[in-house]
């Protein structure tokens, strides 16, 4: 009697130049480790150039359009990003201005208090002894 072997699908990434994955067969039970992955390549990735990403553990679109994708994305971050520092520094300057004004009311304000505080001709031990 022939003993059935049940077999799992394992994904080489990148196993040869000019390939990007190929798939292969191992018995159930058998230990996966790089450079193969039992995680399968997505349906949306099938018929584009992939690699495994061992850090995130997710098989990725390694094409000159998903590359260039990536660069839009990340100039229109910086775009927005670089809109960003700037409202902050011109908000900065603003504020910093603010601030002067108002400390030179501060010091306005406790010149006119100081003007206005009359001190006594004499001090008040002065006082005690004459009575």
């Amino acid at each position: 009697m022939t003993e059935q072997t049940n077999l799992i699908t394992v994904y080489r990434s990148r196993p040869y130049p000019g390939e990007f994955f190929s798939v292969a067969y191992l018995q159930e039970g058998t230990p996966v480790a790089y450079p193969f992955t039992t995680t399968p390549v997505p349906d949306e990735l099938q018929d584009k150039l992939v690699r495994f990403d061992w850090s995130t553990k997710q098989w990725i679109d390694t094409s000159d359009e998903a590359y260039l994708a990536q660069l839009n994305a990340l100039q229109s971050q910086n775009t927005a990003l670089t809109k960003q520092l700037a409202a902050a520094q011109s908000a900065g300057l603003k504020n910093q201005e603010t601030i002067k004004a108002q400390q030179q009311q501060l010091i306005a304000l406790t010149k006119q208090l100081a003007a206005l505080h009359v001190t006594p001709e004499q001090p008040a031990e002065d006082n005690k002894e004459e009575a």
